[in-house]
Parts: structure tokens; sequence; C-alpha cells
């Protein structure tokens, strides 16, 4: 599975060098060090490559996940057919940020 951000993806690259033992425990960002070993342990090493190896063509810096959430919220409020109309999502999103070009 490919990263979806180039955070995602240095990352993944950090977790990946931490277990194949290329990157040792003093070497880690003390602020990532956690989620780093965390991720480490619960991939696999063929996992962990498969996300560190993406391209960082084309990916955005970081991906804003509250959107993604958000979006699920206003979905579930709408459970009579759950569909949204695009103009209504778009509504929304600039509501959620103002300065996004949509």
């Amino acid at each position: 599975m490919p990263a979806r951000s180039k955070s995602q993806q240095r990352l993944m690259g950090q977790a990946y060098a931490y277990k194949s033992g290329e990157l040792k425990n003093k070497d880690l960002n003390p602020e990532y060090a956690d989620k780093i070993k965390k991720l480490a342990k619960s991939m696999t090493k063929k996992q962990l490559k498969d996300f560190a190896k993406t391209k960082h063509k084309k990916l955005p810096e970081k991906i804003e996940e509250n959107i993604i959430l958000k979006f699920n919220e206003m979905n579930s409020l709408n459970d009579k057919d759950k569909t949204i109309k695009v103009k209504d999502l778009i509504k929304y999103l600039q509501t959620l940020n103002p300065e996004m070009e949509i």
C-alpha cells in the first residue's frame, strides 16, 4: 500500500529502518520515537517497505485527517438515503477551512 502523504512516507521509512536495524534508538527523534517503535513492532518489514518506497512526487505534505472524519460525521447525519449533494459538501468543507481551494 503506498503512502498517502510525504510525512507518512518519511515516518514509515524511519520505522522500516528501525526494524531493519539501520536506525538505532539513539538516532530517533524523541518526539516520534514511541510512534516509530510502535509501527515497527505492529507491522511487517514488507508492509513498512511498501509505504516507505512510495515516491514523493504528487504527494501532499500532510493529509488533514480531521476533514475525513468531519465528512464521515456529515455523511452519518444524512442517514435517510446516504447521499450528499456536491454543493453541500463543498460548502461544508469551506466552513472547515475557508482558505481551501475547491
